[in-house]
C-alpha cells in the first residue's frame, strides 16, 4: 500500500501557491463546505500513485490512513463527495499546476508526454450499458 507520508513528500515540490491562486481566481471553492479542491487534488493524487482503480478504492485507503491527513491539510474522505467534485468542479487549477510541472521537467520527458497526451485526447470511448443502447 502506498504511504502518505510519501505522499506527502511528493505534495512537497507541488506548486501550491499557484494552485491557490487559480482556485481562487476560478471560483471553485464557491459551492464547497467542507471539501476544497486541496482535498480534492490529495485524493487524486494519493489514488494515482497507489493505483487505486475506482472512488471506492481511494476513499478505503485513503482513510485507512487518518492519523496523516493532519500533515496533509485534509480531512476523512467519502466518495460520493469525491465523485460531486470530480463531476462539478473547475479543471483549471489543476491545469494549470500540471503546467508548472511540466516546464520543471527534462526536455525529453515533455516531447515524450506530448505524444501520449495525444493519444489521450484521440481515444474514443465506447458508451455502453443501460441508456446508451
Amino acid at each position: 500500500m502506498f504511504s502518505i507520508n510519501r505522499l506527502h513528500s511528493v505534495l512537497k515540490a507541488f506548486p501550491s501557491r499557484v494552485f491557490n491562486d487559480k482556485v481562487q481566481e476560478h471560483r471553485s471553492d464557491r459551492y464547497s463546505k467542507g471539501f476544497k479542491s486541496w482535498d480534492q487534488l490529495v485524493a487524486l493524487v494519493f489514488g494515482h500513485l497507489s493505483g487505486a482503480s475506482s472512488l471506492r478504492m481511494i476513499e478505503a485507503a485513503y482513510n485507512s490512513q487518518k492519523r496523516h491527513h493532519y500533515h496533509l491539510r485534509t480531512g476523512e474522505l467519502r466518495r460520493s463527495t469525491l465523485a460531486d467534485a470530480n463531476r462539478k468542479r473547475s479543471s483549471e487549477p489543476f491545469s494549470a499546476a500540471a503546467q508548472i510541472l511540466m516546464s520543471q521537467v527534462h526536455r525529453s520527458v515533455r516531447q515524450e508526454s506530448e505524444g501520449l497526451l495525444y493519444l489521450l485526447d484521440s481515444s474514443s470511448i465506447s458508451l455502453k450499458g443501460r441508456g446508451f443502447d
